[in-house]
């Protein structure tokens, strides 16, 4: 093929990309942009570990959490059970697993649920994964 055909044709897709691309472009305002960067949907918001540390769980302070990750946008959290030899800072420490424990985390559940929280648990307590 001689050059000049080759250019005119390079030429020709260069112009239909980059009028399929304004046409795109077009579409979607910079309004929309912003908006959707202001309040991106769920898909795109993040999720979080969030770890119980050692027992030191209460209703209270698993509202107060899932309160302030609604208030922030995180969209989900996947709670993890840890120790490493963390102080008790409420009265009565929960052990993994215990009725106790459970309560609190159907709790957790319930409450990220209002919320249209996604939510997920680890599959062991502690490092051991």
């Amino acid at each position: 093929m001689d050059t000049p055909r080759r250019v005119t044709r390079s030429l020709a897709l260069a112009a239909f990309v980059f009028s399929a691309c304004a046409n795109i472009w077009s579409q979607v305002s910079p309004d929309t942009l912003k908006r959707g960067f202001e309040t991106p949907p769920s898909s795109a918001r993040p999720r979080v570990w969030w770890h119980w540390m050692n027992g030191n769980i209460t209703q209270e302070g698993i509202k107060l959490d899932l309160e302030w990750m609604h208030r922030v946008g995180i969209a989900g959290f996947q709670n993890f059970d840890a120790a490493l030899q963390t102080p008790q800072v409420v009265d009565k420490r929960l052990a993994y697993m215990t009725p106790e424990w459970k309560e609190a985390f159907k709790y957790a559940i319930h409450v990220g649920d209002q919320f249209g929280m996604e939510m997920a648990i680890a599959g062991s307590p502690g490092w051991s994964e």
